[in-house]
């Protein structure tokens, strides 16, 4: 973490303001306090704001950071999944003239993975749209279906106080915990029958992913299409253990299996319930006729 920060100082320092989000209530606030907080704030004290996630949804603090940010920012968010989405979404809804950067204190980092690829350079996120309207946009990948509801295992107590232990057993133990958990609902069906970008499947599917940075939960490479115009778009059915395992490996092993593409549209039948998972947040979402995933032509400039 030490490098991270002596990179953002070297960049900074030239920078209006610095804006540093994070969550102090989050189970490693000490840790982001005394690794990043004080570095960052003692080198650059007098343009140094602190903007702290309050209790509430990712829109919500999107919002709030929204009223704050200037021309001439620069955004640092230290924290989990929910910390960087807050982060990403307002750099892009305000469009303000900022440079972005995440550092890594969450379970699985894809963000600030992806970001640091892309170091003085621009990503283009992707966007997400439930029924025509915008609904959130995703650096690194957008999940719907098996995989997005299988994320909310991760907010059990149990597991969240495991995972916060870290070490070397860590990534085993999430494995374990989402085998348990497929083994359990395998026989369900996620995602009603749909029309995807004209062909109808009667069945249904059991995912969905639109995948953009670099990593997926860590695990899964996204052959990082963060910079282009595209990203990878995937849907099957992985209900059956032997395709799973076959996804799974070709995804730790080589990337992702899907196509790439620059949006994917699904169209439903009638209206239903589904769940969206942006970078580990996810929602259960009601009364849903279309979902679309799309690249945006909007650059984040990254620090």
């Amino acid at each position: 973490m030490e490098k991270e920060v002596e990179y953002i100082l070297s960049r900074a320092r030239r920078a209006e303001r610095l804006v540093f989000v994070w969550n102090p209530r989050s189970s490693k606030a000490l840790r982001v306090k005394k690794e990043a907080y004080e570095p960052i704030f003692e080198a650059l004290s007098k343009k140094f704001y602190s903007f702290e996630i309050a209790k509430a949804p990712v829109p919500e603090n999107v919002k709030r950071l929204n009223a704050v940010l200037k021309d001439g920012d620069v955004v640092i968010v230290a924290g989990g999944d929910g910390t960087a989405l807050v982060g990403l979404n307002s750099v892009v809804e305000t469009g303000k003239n900022v440079q972005f950067y995440a550092l890594p204190f969450g379970n699985f980092n894809d963000m600030p993975r992806t970001l640091k690829r892309h170091r003085q350079g621009t990503i283009k996120p992707i966007e997400a749209l439930v029924n025509g309207s915008h609904y959130q946009y995703a650096a690194c990948y957008f999940t719907m279906g098996m995989m997005a509801e299988a994320t909310e295992i991760f907010d059990s107590p149990v597991v969240r106080g495991k995972l916060k232990e870290g070490g070397k057993s860590r990534p085993v133990f999430s494995v374990l915990q989402l085998a348990k958990w497929y083994f359990r609902n395998k026989h369900r069906q996620f995602i009603m029958p749909v029309e995807i970008d004209g062909k109808f499947y009667k069945k249904g599917l059991s995912d969905a992913m639109a995948v953009n940075g670099a990593s997926v939960a860590k695990m899964i490479k996204g052959g990082d299409m963060a910079s282009t115009d595209e990203f990878i778009a995937v849907k099957g059915q992985l209900t059956s253990f032997v395709r799973l395992c076959v996804f799974m490996a070709r995804g730790i092993l080589f990337r992702v299996p899907g196509v790439k593409d620059t949006s994917m549209k699904f169209k439903f039948s009638r209206p239903t319930v589904v769940e969206i998972q942006a970078e580990g947040e996810y929602k259960r979402v009601e009364d849903v006729n279309t979902v679309e995933f799309r690249k945006v032509n909007k650059e984040v400039k990254v620090l």
